[in-house]
């Protein structure tokens, strides 16, 4: 094979190197330019990416920084350097990374994504709803952001437009196991154990440690009343990511079904969310209709202590239904906070 004998030849050859998959080769050939020009942009946001995906993340941005302050005016360094910043939980420079890319480009349909993305996890809907349709609109076939957009709606109680967006996704590209494994957490959330296991399987069966595929699994073994194989899909994926927010969220409900406090919380917040907002709504406001009739008539008929007996049972649900969810949410920062993972993980 012919050595690269220019930069241009040199850089060429790393990048066709890196898309190949051949990391190795690509960075050889990128510290190759920097040798010569070590301030060459492309070099150094090409090591940049490959930090990255090595799980070098620090060093990626430090790499990619490197490159704007060589080549400022390249969207795409921005791109990259804001998706990372917010892996990294660097939400406040990873906006203004992405808002700068967008300056730059507001065409930059990776850069309306990954803006998308950080406001969504800043929990400002709006403005990721902006950027996601904007995503959108400039590449109808791109499945991550209608993913995106699509949990965008659940976190807003709009989970009569997720599906449509998730079958959309998965027609765009059909082979995206992401997508199946988004379609069949949409289904447990339904209350469909059956359609959301079969997405899972399908997924498993086409990568088997897919993350978010495993964290399902055991959601529904869990709901099924399997807690040991729940157990066991929540330690897979640990093994994994031990960081993983949908595995340790997992983990915290296993506890929780297994402790005679929580466990009957659990079950009513399962049912409760199967229902979906409107219905359990509806059916919180029959039960307290119900209640307050049922003390009414109870008094009407002369019968005082039963009726405070009612309003006793009543206060104690309310009282549950409030302590036990915070209870569970301490339970959960706890894991977050620290993971400890046995050898055998």
């Amino acid at each position: 094979m012919t050595q690269p004998t220019t930069i241009a030849q040199a850089i060429e050859h790393a990048v066709r190197c890196h898309q190949s998959g051949q990391l190795q080769q690509a960075e050889a050939g990128y510290r190759q330019v920097l040798a010569a020009q070590p301030n060459h942009p492309g070099a150094l946001h090409g090591l940049g990416l490959i930090a990255h995906q090595v799980g070098q993340k620090q060093a990626a941005v430090e790499l990619i920084r490197q490159a704007i302050a060589a080549r400022p005016d390249t969207y795409q360094f921005h791109s990259n350097l804001g998706q990372i910043l917010f892996e990294l939980g660097e939400f406040e420079q990873s906006t203004a990374a992405c808002e700068e890319a967008l300056r730059l480009n507001p065409d930059a349909v990776f850069a309306q994504h990954a803006a998308g993305v950080v406001y969504l996890a800043l929990r400002r809907m709006a403005k990721a709803e902006e950027h996601l349709d904007r995503a959108i609109s400039l590449a109808p076939d791109a499945a991550e952001s209608r993913r995106t957009l699509a949990r965008l709606y659940g976190l807003t109680g709009r989970e009569g437009k997720m599906l449509p967006l998730l079958e959309a996704a998965r027609t765009a590209d059909p082979s995206d196991v992401d997508v199946w494994a988004d379609i069949g957490s949409y289904r447990l959330r339904r209350g469909d154990l059956a359609g959301a296991e079969e997405m899972a399987r399908a997924v498993l069966a086409e990568s088997a440690e897919h993350q978010d595929a495993l964290v399902l699994m055991g959601e529904i073994m869990l709901r099924r009343g399997n807690v040991e194989a729940a157990a066991e899909h929540a330690r897979a994926a640990l093994a994994h990511n031990a960081n993983d927010e949908g595995a340790l969220r997992l983990l915290c409900e296993i506890k929780s079904r297994r402790s005679p406090l929580l466990g009957l919380w659990w079950r009513w917040s399962v049912f409760t969310g199967a229902l979906g907002d409107r219905r359990a709504f509806l059916l919180l406001m029959g039960m307290y209709l119900a209640y307050r009739i049922g003390v009414l008539a109870l008094n009407d008929a002369g019968f005082p202590a039963a009726s405070g007996a009612l309003s006793t049972v009543w206060l104690a649900f309310a009282a549950y239904t409030w302590v036990a969810p915070a209870i569970f949410r301490r339970m959960l920062r706890a894991e977050l906070a620290t993971v400890r993972l046995r050898p055998d993980f």
